[in-house]
């Protein structure tokens, strides 16, 4: 047994209780469920706030349900290692040859593999678009849904990691056929059963859910918490568990215990602990993937740990195993508390020098710095679908070079306090007040940085030409040339008629314009309305508005193609002055050129 770093329950919970006091006003959290385990044993758990504020319900730690999100993905793949020791699987199974009713196109060399979908190494597209569901009679069947929603392979397996729920979506499914049972029946038998995790569950039974707490968005204008309608997922293996905290204490006990719980055993000693070992890493200087777990350094303790986002709750399980101790903590207001709480908790009990200030920067320090400016994008993105048009909305990674030495990363709404790093040694890139995370830059054979890679991704620096800044320019150019083809054609259609030619150019232009104009604001007008509208989120499908406005890219790009034709002919220049002339053809040159941009974007056809 490991020596005990939590020696003072009292003290441990003076603090928390000062901790979430403070965390929870300043983040607008509603209500907080936690717990500590420590050589076997549950050491500490509690429940801080409301599970429901209009109702005054407390959080009690081993009542309250939380939704845990992605460390569902343990349990998966705890059930997978559980088939593994049975012989029913093997890691380096090619995944096709356990999937009866549908199968991975093999469009490359490597086949995907049981160890890859643990890994998130099989080279999966994302896909959000549909994996929600409004109610629970929108739930199509597991197998059903992946043979019709699984995303492409776009990456070699075990390149690089690309975390996918539809990975472990496939993994949950794989244990229903090899099982021959649905998935939330084989864990409740085959590990919440054991660990005695009775308040807990895939699919939520009718005598727990009152039980189940509500989640929260803080409106910042208003004051004022709302709090969010009960919604699903179609991938559950990846995110659907609802437990309490003292029922993942239980978890966290089995797995620190290499798979025992009191007399009860999920798994044999030597697969418990290939489980926890790394299996995939970027670089040997970074974290990587276990089988499941993820590795996470924090004040020079390994740590193996997963957090979970879904729909206003966020969780995280965090093991120390050399420790043998483990915390979980999840919030109904989908803030950041669980990795403060993890930062602040390892500086208290595990706490190591800060690292140094940096020097101030020389001007060659300078020079070496600024290859690393730029704007890097994360490779979680959807490439095949609608969703790439998110990218339109969303901020990448920035690099800039700052005086004191370091590169940071600007205040954003995601980052309220700007991340600096510096570089310690040629292509690795420290953060600061972190030590134990790094980046490591990739360059190509004309020494220009390509890459940043960290633990669980890579970004992509990014040219010019896929900034948004570029795209949003062409986007208002776009419209205003459009206009201005709307305006004119309207006026000399019915101000200045002319020929037969000359009136069927200025009303294909004007069509052309006006319809690709609707297209355009219409798409921009419905993401503010999604907001605040389920039923318009893509997440739950594609709403019938924007099929409707899917069609009109393919009439306005055949008609596009008609425009030049108008341009060229030789009565046009009897009919039109020069400037009309010039501005009928910069009209065709914008229309054309929105076909390969619709294109690049995934809106040309219906591509979801």
């Amino acid at each position: 047994m490991s020596e005990s770093i939590l020696t003072n329950c009292q003290e441990l919970e003076t603090w928390l209780d000062q901790f979430m006091a403070e965390e929870m006003e300043k983040l607008h959290i509603p209500g907080v469920t936690f717990s500590v385990v420590q050589n076997g044993e549950v050491l500490f758990a509690k429940g801080y706030g409301y599970a429901d504020l209009e109702q005054k319900i407390p959080v009690v730690a081993d009542r309250t349900l939380f939704r845990v999100g992605s460390i569902s993905k343990l349990f998966t793949a705890t059930a997978i290692m559980q088939l593994l020791e049975q012989e029913l699987l093997n890691l380096d199974d090619d995944v096709n040859q356990h999937l009866p009713n549908f199968q991975l196109k093999n469009n490359y060399p490597q086949p995907v593999t049981i160890a890859n979908l643990l890994t998130h190494t099989a080279g999966f597209d994302e896909r959000l678009i549909g994996v929600g569901a409004l109610e629970t009679k929108d739930i199509i069947p597991l197998g059903e849904y992946l043979a019709a929603k699984m995303p492409a392979r776009i990456l070699n397996p075990g390149r690089e990691i690309i975390y996918s729920n539809h990975g472990y979506a496939l993994l949950g499914y794989i244990v229903e056929v090899i099982a021959g049972m649905p998935f939330s029946q084989y864990i409740d038998e085959n590990i919440l059963q054991p660990l005695e995790m009775n308040h807990s569950s895939f699919a939520l039974p009718s005598h727990l859910e009152s039980n189940l707490a509500l989640s929260y968005r803080y409106k910042e204008k208003q004051k004022t918490y709302q709090a969010l309608p009960l919604k699903h997922i179609q991938v559950p293996p990846a995110g659907a568990l609802n437990a309490t905290a003292t029922d993942i204490a239980n978890f966290a006990i089995a797995h620190l215990q290499d798979g025992r719980f009191k007399s009860q055993r999920i798994l044999a000693t030597t697969t418990a602990q290939l489980m926890q070992q790394q299996k995939f890493t970027h670089d040997s200087r970074l974290p990587g993937m276990c089988l499941g777990f993820m590795e996470l350094t924090q004040n020079k303790q390994r740590g193996i740990s997963h957090g979970g986002s879904i729909y206003g709750f966020r969780s995280l399980l965090h093991l120390f195993p050399q420790h043998n101790l483990g915390l979980f903590i999840s919030d109904n207001g989908g803030s950041n508390l669980s990795g403060e709480l993890l930062k602040k908790f390892s500086d208290r009990y595990f706490p190591i020098p800060k690292n140094p200030v940096s020097a101030p920067l020389s001007p060659e320090n300078r020079q070496k710095l600024l290859r690393y400016q730029g704007s890097y994008r994360h490779n979680r993105y959807g490439r095949n679908t609608l969703e790439k048009t998110s990218l339109l909305f969303s901020s990448p990674l920035r690099l800039q070079v700052e005086t004191d030495g370091t590169l940071s990363i600007p205040h954003t709404l995601k980052t309220p306090n700007p991340v600096h790093l510096q570089e310690i040694e040629p292509l690795v890139l420290q953060i600061k007040d972190y030590p134990d995370e790094y980046m490591i830059a990739q360059e190509n054979d004309h020494g220009k940085i390509t890459n940043l890679v960290g633990g669980f991704g890579t970004w992509k620096k990014l040219a010019w030409y896929e900034k948004n800044i570029f795209h949003w320019l062409f986007i208002c150019l776009f419209v205003l040339v459009s206009l201005s083809g709307l305006i004119v054609s309207v006026v000399a259609l019915t101000r200045f008629p002319g020929n037969f030619a000359h009136q069927l150019a200025q009303l294909l232009a004007g069509v052309t314009c006006g319809l690709n104009m609707v297209f355009v604001l219409g798409m921009l007008i419905l993401k503010p309305l999604s907001e605040n509208n389920e039923r318009l989120q893509w997440v739950f499908g594609i709403p019938k508005i924007t099929v409707l406005l899917l069609c009109i890219p393919l009439v306005t790009s055949l008609l596009a193609l008609g425009l030049p034709i108008f341009a060229v002919l030789p009565e046009m220049n009897h009919q039109w002055l020069l400037l009309e002339q010039l501005h009928y053809i910069l009209v065709a040159i914008c229309a054309i050129g929105l076909i390969p941009f619709l294109n690049y974007w995934n809106l040309l056809g219906f591509h979801y």
